[in-house]
């Protein structure tokens, strides 16, 4: 497998940017989950009173609407990150000739 000081320019950029949007979206996730004690994607909530109400290990927490989209675009957008991470180190991978390693 190339080392990434071997790669070219462009394809150096390329993981810079992948790694960069993966440690800070792993960073955020922490943060938003540790600060709000769990994440409403993929599990969803109810709106009960001008409350969403998000079960999380056997007791509802209860989030603002604004808090709730807001940790649910934040599900889904971290999955979509990894999605376009995992199909960037593939296609990086597949352009590399010299790469011995199929795994």
């Amino acid at each position: 497998m190339k080392l990434v000081s071997d790669l070219p320019d462009d394809h150096k950029r390329i993981y810079r940017v992948v790694l960069f949007l993966g440690i800070a979206n792993f960073v955020a996730f922490v943060v938003h989950t540790v600060t709000d004690g769990t994440c409403a994607f993929p599990g969803g909530g109810r709106l009960v009173v001008d409350h969403y109400l998000v079960r999380s290990h056997g007791k509802d927490i209860s989030f603002t609407p604004f808090a709730y989209w807001f940790s649910y675009l934040h599900g889904v957008v971290a999955l979509l990150i990894h999605l376009a991470c995992m199909i960037a180190v593939w296609y990086l991978r597949r352009q590399s000739p010299d790469d011995t390693n199929p795994a």
